[in-house]
């Protein structure tokens, strides 16, 4: 998984570089191709699926160039990525590879960071906000939102942020 996915897409199905086989929790067996390519690609350049959705290096850079400038280079010191996608093979190089190209002058202060278990990071984090003693004051139950529909969300949100307990 590199910036070279013009290259990948001009190969022969049949070229062994290309090939990979995957066991599927059933069992069975499949061999995969250009397919290993043409998915995580989506991430990067998301009009090959005619999508308008800006790709994932234009999002980090968005929100890096939002932030103040001094903190600019600490930011992109400490990229830190997380979930099942990040776990295809040269993301998180790709990934600096492609967000330095809108940082040229801070090349060498770009850093991505893949933790061994960012595939359950997402879930380790809501597990820790779950344990916090200020959960359950923040939580929307289920007949909160029966009763109040989807205003209960918004209203949950300015009363919390007042300091206000439901």
């Amino acid at each position: 998984f590199r910036s070279d996915y013009a290259a990948y897409m001009t190969m022969d199905e049949n070229d062994s570089t290309l090939l990979a086989s995957h066991q599927l929790p059933d069992g069975q067996t499949i061999e995969i191709g250009k397919e290993r390519f043409r998915a995580p690609e989506i991430l990067f350049n998301p009009h090959i699926i005619q999508s308008e959705l800006p790709s994932l290096q234009e999002m980090v850079a968005k929100a890096v160039k939002a932030s103040p400038i001094d903190n600019r280079r600490s930011l992109l010191a400490n990229v830190v990525v997380s979930g099942g996608n990040t776990l295809f093979h040269g993301f998180g190089t790709r990934l600096k590879d492609e967000v330095a190209k809108d940082f040229p002058a801070l090349f060498g202060s770009i850093n991505v960071i893949e933790s061994e278990d960012r595939h359950y990071s997402t879930f380790s984090g809501a597990c820790v906000v779950a344990n916090l003693p200020v959960f359950a004051s923040q939580v929307i139950t289920k007949e909160m939102y029966d009763e109040e529909g989807p205003t209960a969300v918004r209203n949950h949100v300015v009363s919390t942020a007042e300091g206000d307990d439901i």
